[in-house]
């Protein structure tokens, strides 16, 4: 028997281990994309920096989908651009994502479904609901001190003194 051991098989095992994450059936990284003489010859889009186990920093990941079924090969490539932007976005503005991703999602026809725009956004929905909640939790609890002169501190304060960074509502 023969062991490999680096970081590209760590990083080649833990992209398939991300495929049923993203909904995509073949993962690549973007140093695999770049190394391609032709990149344009597989039908491909950016599905995101994505942070693996092992891995200091993000990567970026795209998925080929050159192997689907023809009808949802046609609705991916027909969107990329669509789903492209709407994915650059996730971290700048999550709410025009998610209203993206709604848009692309009512774009499948005759039972096409694109898994990976299903999964941004039930991640897009997730997320802005724990953001929501935070923000709540964050003033209820001044409300509450303010309305009963009870002495305590907010969630933020609670994290700040405890050296955790708390992201801004």
């Amino acid at each position: 028997t023969c062991t490999m051991i680096s970081t590209e098989v760590n990083l080649a095992s833990r992209l398939e281990g991300l495929t049923k994450a993203i909904g995509a059936k073949t993962l690549a990284s973007g140093a695999v994309m770049e190394r391609l003489s032709d990149a344009n010859e597989f039908e491909h889009r950016y599905v995101g920096p994505i942070f693996v186990e092992g891995a200091t920093e993000p990567i970026e990941v795209y998925e080929v989908f050159q192997n689907d079924a023809v009808p949802l090969k046609a609705l991916k490539a027909d969107t990329k651009a669509q789903f492209e932007a709407a994915v650059r976005q996730m971290t700048s503005d999550p709410v025009a994502a998610l209203t993206q991703f709604e848009a692309l999602s009512a774009l499948g026809v005759n039972g096409v479904v694109d898994v990976a725009i299903e999964k941004k956004l039930e991640h897009l929905r997730t997320e802005l609901a724990a953001a929501l909640i935070v923000t709540d939790a964050n003033e209820n609890l001044v409300a509450v001190s303010a309305t009963h002169h009870v002495s305590c501190m907010t969630a933020s304060e609670r994290y700040t003194k405890s050296g955790v960074a708390v992201p801004s509502p």
